[in-house]
Parts: structure tokens; sequence; C-alpha cells
């Protein structure tokens, strides 16, 4: 058995000094922790001092300025393309609504349901008026006076005859030809048992200012196309020829007269104004 000497004689022994951990030695969770809340303190400097640079470039730098170290990036409501205009949208407000300005920034123009109602009735009412110009050009252009048949060759002419005097002209087109009316009127007459005219329509008009009868006889039994009081247009189609009443063959007996009665050469007088 060893003894120690003990003692104030007893020799001292000094432990080593503490050596430092070598590199890649274990660390103690002190450590590590230690380690973390320095590294808070640090981070959160950092970010206090990124806030009051943000603070500082929004209240102190213009809006134009960042634009303009910002070349590529343009207002959403821009064009893309130079010259060209973006189109206005509309908004429609109530009529009691104030409306400080026609047009806003976002691009929408503002418009009152008054004004809306303006523009449709002006609209409208240059259409129409573009419609009547339209109707009346085409009405001045429409002929007032025609043949009565396609043709104007006549089988008899007006005038006295062996048998008695020829009140009307015979146009001879052919059977079933279309008979028109010559001038814009009223029809005062038409019966499928017309006597000697056999199917008869009688027209009054008006030409040159004073009043004209047209009558047309016998013409094909079913084919008028007109009823008494009916207006009609020159040229409009009134039957077909035919040959019944008093006839010899398929004829259109048109005789003319005004107002008296008095009848006259119907031939003459249209070519004097057909030619």
């Amino acid at each position: 058995m060893i003894e120690i000497p003990q003692g104030p004689n007893a020799p001292q022994h000094e432990l080593p000094p503490a050596r430092e951990s070598a590199p890649g030695a274990r660390r103690t969770p002190l450590a590590y922790a230690a380690r973390f809340r320095r590294l808070g303190v640090k981070l959160s400097t950092v970010a206090a001092m990124a806030l009051v640079g943000g603070l500082t470039l929004t209240t102190a730098v213009p809006a134009n300025a960042v634009a303009a170290v910002q070349p590529d990036h343009v207002s959403v409501y821009a064009s893309t393309e130079v010259g060209v205009v973006q189109e206005l949208q509309s908004v429609v407000v109530a009529d009691d609504v104030t409306v400080p300005t026609t047009e806003t920034a976002e691009g929408y123009a503002v418009v009152s349901g008054t004004q809306i109602r303006k523009e449709k009735a002006a609209a409208a009412a240059a259409a129409a008026k573009a419609a009547a110009a339209k109707a009346a050009a085409a009405e001045a252009a429409r002929p007032k006076l025609v043949w009565p048949t396609k043709t104007t060759a006549i089988s008899d002419g007006f005038g006295y005859r062996s048998m008695g005097f020829h009140d009307g002209v015979d146009f001879v087109p052919g059977n079933g030809t279309p008979v028109m009316a010559l001038a814009d009127g009223v029809v005062t007459a038409a019966t499928e048992d017309g006597g000697t005219w056999g199917v008869m329509i009688t027209i009054r008009h008006v030409i040159e200012g004073k009043t004209v009868y047209s009558l047309y006889g016998h013409m094909q039994h079913g084919s008028m196309k007109v009823a008494v009081g009916q207006q009609v247009k020159a040229g409009a189609q009134i039957g077909v020829v035919g040959s019944t009443g008093w006839s010899t063959g398929p004829h259109m007996h048109l005789e003319m007269y005004g107002e008296d009665g008095v009848r006259w050469d119907g031939l003459a007088w249209l070519h004097a104004r057909l030619g």
C-alpha cells in the first residue's frame, strides 16, 4: 500500500489547464443556444434597417422617379404600341347622379340615361330621314304614265265604223297578256259581267291636274287582281287579255274619258305623252 503524504509539507500537484475544444469536437447544447441568440440579434438589426430604408424610399422618392429607373414597368392602362389610342368604355349612371367629368382615370366614359336616349332618338330620326329621302327619290323616278299592254299594236282604232261609233282602242298583245293600269288611281268599277265589255275594270286618275278615267274590257274571267276602292300604281297588273263580252277574238278594249263622260282617242293621247 502506498501512502500519500498529507499536511502542509506534502508536495503540491497542480491540475493541468483545460484545453480548448479541438476543431470538429462535439459542442454542448449550451454553446449552441448562445450562438443562436447572437445570430437572432444580428438578423433583427438587419431587418430593422431594411424596413427603415424601404419607408424612406416610399415616402421620399416620387413615383415618376421609380418609373424612370424601371423602364420595363408600364401602366396596365397604357397601350403597348406607339400611336395607339385606347378606346374608352362607357358607364351608364342614373339621371340624378352628378357627374363632374366625362372621363375617368381608368379610361371609362360616363354617360347618363338621358344622353343615351337623346343619341338613340337622333339616330332614329336620321335613319327615318334617310329612308324618306330614298323613298322620295324612288317615287320621283317611278313612271307615272305607261302603256296598258306590253305592245301598242291594235286591231281597231277610235272613231266611226260601218256599224257605229267605236268609243275605244283595241290592243292585241295576245291572249293572257297582262293588262296594266296606265296611271296611278283608284278603282271605281270591277266586275265579271260588264255587259258588252265582259270582264271590265274602270280606274279614276288625276293626270296633269285633271280627272281622267280609263276603262279596260274583254279580260279573262277570274283574272281581275283589284277591287273597287283599291288604289293602284301606274304599271300595276289588273288582269289579263281575254275575249269576254261582245268580242270576236282576244283583245283589250281601252276607253278614256273625263268627268263629263265624253270619250276621246286614247291611242293618240298616250302617244302624245309616251311617244
